[in-house]
């Protein structure tokens, strides 16, 4: 359960970067075709705004990690309304939907969306890793850490899903276990899924991943 003082809080901090797994749309799973329009926030984000609402439909049960928060979301993102990452409908060139088709219908649907590098901005995850794990750029990852705690202290999710290879790398070596030891995830399951902007997946892959996260 998200409570109003955990939402608040997220907003006034990270609304410029992170979301919820919520969208406006059908049931894809019925649908042959994707559409990026499928993965617009509105109406959401006015309708986040109710605590009724909220209590209903966003939930502690994950939080669904990308690598980098990228200057091209920086760009696509209308400043005035919170939340809209991870939800750019961009034709021909966003991803973002495949998330509908690894979260829909799941328990997850709802969950917190955000980025391990937040504080590096740069559209290729291959750069923003080589720049963060410099040496001279350690106080960099410090903070990157620093910020993904803050918000799985205050999310306390019961999975995590790292994204992509060089999400769930990086994360790995963040815990307690890892090179860093930056990271406290207390009881959470992290579980490696495929990334929704992989070019070599396909829709049957995200729809194969969606079938194992109904299983959880």
């Amino acid at each position: 359960m998200i409570t109003d003082e955990t939402y608040l809080y997220l907003k006034r901090n990270y609304s410029d970067c992170s979301s919820w797994a919520l969208w406006n749309h059908k049931d894809l799973k019925q649908d042959s075709h994707m559409h990026a329009s499928d993965c617009r926030l509105d109406p959401f984000d006015k309708l986040l705004e109710d605590s009724s609402f909220r209590k209903t439909h966003l939930n502690s049960n994950a939080i669904y990690l990308g690598l980098n928060f990228s200057e091209r979301d920086k760009k696509d993102i209308t400043p005035d309304i919170p939340w809209s990452a991870f939800h750019d409908i961009t034709p021909r060139r966003t991803h973002d939907y495949n998330s509908l088709l690894i979260l829909q219908g799941t328990k997850f649907e709802g969950c917190y969306m955000t980025d391990l590098i937040k504080n590096y901005r740069q559209t290729k995850g291959s750069e923003a890793l080589r720049y963060i794990k410099k040496t001279e750029n350690r106080s960099k990852l410090i903070e990157a850490a620093h910020v993904l705690q803050d918000e799985i202290d205050h999310i306390k999710p019961k999975f995590i899903f790292t994204c992509g290879n060089d999400t769930n790398n990086l994360f790995q070596e963040l815990l307690p276990s890892g090179k860093y030891k930056l990271l406290n995830i207390y009881d959470a399951r992290v579980e490696h899924i495929t990334h929704w902007s992989s070019q070599q997946a396909s829709r049957d892959e995200y729809l194969a991943i969606n079938k194992r996260l109904r299983q959880f």
